[in-house]
């Protein structure tokens, strides 16, 4: 009987009369063109799993933003947008360290990425925390590289230009 009921499931979700989806939650956005095209990349959790999340405390927190390019994911690696930096916070507000933007244009096989820091600029504009969830908002904007195997050689020669801003909220990183 359960062999049954896992066929007849299977042919429901092939029909597309069931899905098999997560069932995530869009926590925010990250607006950006590249090149002059504007697109919208989103950061979903499901159940408290999401590949976009912070460590530490509002003292210091590494933050990591993986931008879907669709809502309804919690795990898309093609087309995806990255950003990732640390938040420290200083006597006239945050300071940020160790900007980190990427482009996974074609997933893991083909990346624009940020080669040098002074190639990329990040500004936080609000940040809150409620109990465990990090609120952010700021903006971007960074030269990226190509490079097919993670950076160790990188085309200098084709870049591509993003500038955008994002508006998430976070869970702690495992949570």
């Amino acid at each position: 009987m359960r062999f049954i009921k896992c066929i007849i499931f299977s042919w429901l979700i092939s029909i597309g009369l069931v899905s098999n989806a997560y069932a995530q939650e869009v926590t925010g956005t990250i607006v950006a063109s590249i090149d002059g095209d504007e697109r919208t990349w989103f950061t979903t959790t499901d159940e408290g799993r999401s590949q976009s999340d912070w460590s530490g405390d509002l003292n210091f927190a590494d933050i990591s933003l993986w931008g879907h390019p669709v809502e309804d994911t919690i795990s898309a690696i093609h087309d995806s947008l990255l950003i990732g930096f640390q938040l420290v916070k200083s006597a006239d507000g945050y300071t940020l360290w160790t900007i980190e933007i990427s482009f996974l244009e074609d997933g893991y096989d083909g990346i624009y990425r940020v080669v040098d820091d002074a190639d990329a600029a990040l500004t936080v504009e609000a940040v809150e925390l409620d109990g465990d969830q990090l609120s952010l908002s700021g903006s971007f904007s960074a030269t990226l590289y190509y490079t097919t195997d993670h950076g160790r050689e990188v085309d200098m020669s084709n870049s591509v230009f993003v500038e955008g801003n994002f508006d998430t909220a976070l869970l702690p990183m495992g949570q």
